[in-house]
């Protein structure tokens, strides 16, 4: 079940936004993407448009169902609320992302690479964070 909310959480803000990235890029209808999640489409509308926010328990659930990882989901939607270009095209190769752009395998300043592979771990360990903390408040 949604969690109802008149003020979403940052959390269900950075999925929202990769949601709504994953829908506009599928080329599919919505009615046939709610389908494919198990969901029902006026839950897609709802979760797409900010009325509803999913649960971690559901966010995970539709993020493994579109093949992502649940934090990668949220960095991207980050990326994408900080106004950052996000490719949303499925890539074969094995890339290191960072938010909103990526990088080169060999980079010319290593200490460039290493500063923004340091800062996407943070970013990262932070919204574990965030997601225990909820889930913690969920269980509690």
């Amino acid at each position: 079940m949604a969690v109802k909310s008149s003020k979403n959480t940052t959390v269900g803000l950075y999925f929202k936004a990769t949601l709504g990235l994953f829908v506009e890029s599928s080329g599919e209808k919505k009615n046939k993407i709610a389908s494919d999640l198990g969901i029902a489409a006026s839950a897609l509308g709802d979760y797409l448009s900010g009325i509803k926010v999913p649960s971690l328990a559901q966010m995970e659930e539709i993020a493994t169902k579109i093949n992502r990882d649940l934090v990668d989901m949220l960095i991207e939607g980050r990326a994408i609320l900080a106004g950052e270009a996000v490719d949303s095209r499925p890539t074969a190769e094995v890339d290191l992302v960072i938010p909103g752009e990526k990088l080169e395998a060999v980079a010319s300043d290593t200490g460039d690479l290493k500063d923004k592979y340091i800062a996407a771990l943070e970013e990262n360990i932070s919204l574990k964070a965030e997601i225990e903390r909820l889930k913690h408040e969920a269980a509690g």
